[in-house]
């Protein structure tokens, strides 16, 4: 996106997964990091590597594609109470 700080562009693929279990989803992303090399490092480094915020909000697209709704512990301590 024009002005986005991260210069990225990627594909993500849904498929039926056998027996009707699911799905199996893939996602392929390519990124320039800010700072290069030495930036990628400090993103890693503070969890805002793209790369693994792309993993996570792939599993919560699939829970909400999937059931209907994302799973977190906060609603699990609040179901108890």
């Amino acid at each position: 996106m024009d002005g986005s700080e991260i210069e990225a562009e990627g594909k993500v693929l849904f498929r039926d997964a056998p027996a009707g279990h699911g799905s199996v989803d893939e996602a392929t992303i390519a990124y320039r990091p800010q700072g290069g090399t030495v930036g990628h490092w400090i993103a890693k480094a503070f969890r805002a590597d793209p790369r693994l915020q792309g993993r996570h909000e792939l599993k919560r697209l699939k829970m909400l594609v999937e059931t209907g709704e994302i799973a977190t512990s906060v609603n699990r301590r609040e179901e108890r109470t």
